[in-house]
């Protein structure tokens, strides 16, 4: 029979046995927990992967296996980002403005989706600019949530209300969530991690889905931001961007449909992260929704504005080779240089003889004999190849350099140029336009280029022809 101090110790030993069990299967229900939120989200990624595809798809005549990977992408920076630990947890201010009791409704669902968020710093600023009072008396299911505050702004400048927000925010940073879009749950926390794991980076930015009134995911816009793409267009839907708090930068209130295209034009140089996870859904055809049908024409000359600010920012930095024998196609390339420079390009000309024979022209532009001597010191953005094709020796310059170029037809070339021999750094052929038609092929010319910046060597060298004009 064991002494009594023996019975004790067995009971205590017995006792931490339990205790450990009990520990045990609350870790193990704890990881089945873990592991059906992570299946969850896999199943939702998943869904939403398919509608990335598919848009993509049907928009840009993408791969499969480039969209897949892309989706592949989305789902591992999800599961990690949306999972990893946190040092610190900085507050986030959410501005959003609101600005018709008619958007009530809207309004829960935008406010319901910040309560929803799987990070908990942050404070939601409500920027009523309404002409109706419509939050002189908060609704029954307001928040009761000492988060969650009511300000006020000039009716229906949703810039300026913007900008109230800004005032009144304490957060080291700043999101913005328009009364008509959805965040999803884990869009803050990604952010807030995305900052961490980044800290030179001024803003961060995700992949928002446009929907119908019910919010559905459809159309996709998930590209990252350069200032040369900013000539094109906005890729950056004001939902989807986090900045920090000490950028300096406001709202332009002269600007109504393009601000955040304004905005972006004057931060897109500074050091920043596409997030490659969802962000928000965005409703199409709510009531009263600036890019409207009726409010096209007036967007649109905002928006051509707006354009031209970011092209006088960043220049669209271009040489020039000549590589044409034909007769008066000196005369064509300086006047079709003449006519970029007009639309703000930043051309340099590059000739064929060797060494540095660096000289202007009597309108400034920049001549290099050598094509080397010309790329290292213009740094360009794209090489228009004037001619047929480029020699052996400047097509391998190109491609060793991973620079894009472009070949311009001469009229009295090839205009039957069998495309078959181009190299992948090729992003396009063009034979000669009419001559009215020439701004259209600068904005062309512009946006090939965005385009190239997203392009992948899985897709096939006939999806990266642009041809037009013939």
């Amino acid at each position: 029979m064991p002494a009594p101090t023996d019975a004790a110790a067995v009971n205590a030993l017995g006792a931490t046995v339990t205790t450990l069990m009990s520990q045990l299967a609350g870790a193990r229900s704890a990881l089945a927990d873990a592991a059906g939120r992570i299946a969850g989200l896999e199943q939702q990624i998943g869904e939403l992967g398919e509608r990335v595809t598919a848009s993509e798809s049907a928009r840009a005549g993408s791969s499969g296996a480039v969209t897949a990977h892309a989706a592949r992408a989305a789902a591992i920076s999800l599961l990690w980002l949306g999972q990893a630990p946190l040092r610190r947890n900085p507050l986030v201010s959410v501005v959003m403005p609101t600005y018709s009791r008619a958007r009530l409704e809207l309004l829960r669902g935008a406010v319901d989706s910040v309560l929803d968020q799987t990070y908990p710093a942050w404070e939601l600023l409500v920027v009523d600019n309404s002409d109706d009072g419509m939050l002189d008396s908060v609704p029954d299911w307001w928040p009761q949530d000492d988060r969650v505050r009511v300000l006020r702004s000039t009716p229906h400048r949703a810039s300026e209300a913007r900008n109230v927000g800004l005032d009144a925010a304490a957060g080291e940073f700043i999101a913005y969530l328009d009364d008509d879009c959805r965040w999803f749950p884990w869009w803050l926390r990604t952010a807030v991690a995305t900052f961490e794991f980044s800290p030179s980076s001024i803003f961060v930015h995700g992949i928002r889905f446009s929907g119908g009134p019910s919010m559905s995911p459809g159309l996709v816009q998930a590209e990252s931001v350069t200032p040369l793409k900013l000539h094109v267009d906005n890729f950056v839907d004001t939902n989807t961007l986090v900045h920090r708090g000490d950028t300096g930068e406001r709202w332009d209130e002269a600007l109504h449909a393009c601000s955040d295209y304004d905005l972006m034009v004057r931060i897109a140089h500074h050091p920043h992260q596409f997030v490659p996870v969802p962000a928000c859904t965005y409703g199409i055809g709510t009531p009263g929704q600036v890019w409207s049908l009726e409010n096209e024409a007036a967007n649109r000359a905002e928006r051509d504005e707006v354009r031209a600010r970011a092209r006088r920012r960043r220049p669209l930095r271009i040489v020039a080779v000549d590589s044409s024998d034909a007769p008066g196609a000196q005369t064509e390339l300086l006047d079709e240089i003449d006519e970029l420079r007009r639309h703000g390009a930043d051309i340099a000309l590059a000739g064929r003889a060797s060494g540095p024979t660096h000289r202007t022209t009597a309108s400034g532009v920049a001549v290099y004999g050598a094509l080397d001597e010309a790329l290292g010191s213009h740094h360009p953005d794209l090489v228009l190849v004037y001619g047929a094709g480029p020699r052996p020796a400047v097509r391998d310059t190109l491609t060793d350099r991973g620079l894009p170029y472009l070949i311009r037809l001469h009229p009295a070339g090839q205009p039957d140029l069998d495309p078959g021999p181009l190299d992948d750094a090729c992003i396009g052929v063009w034979a000669p336009p009419d001559a009215e038609h020439f701004d259209d092929w600068v904005v062309s010319l512009t946006r090939v280029l965005a385009d190239w910046h997203d392009r992948t060597d899985e897709q096939s060298i006939a999806q990266r022809r642009w041809w037009t004009g013939r």
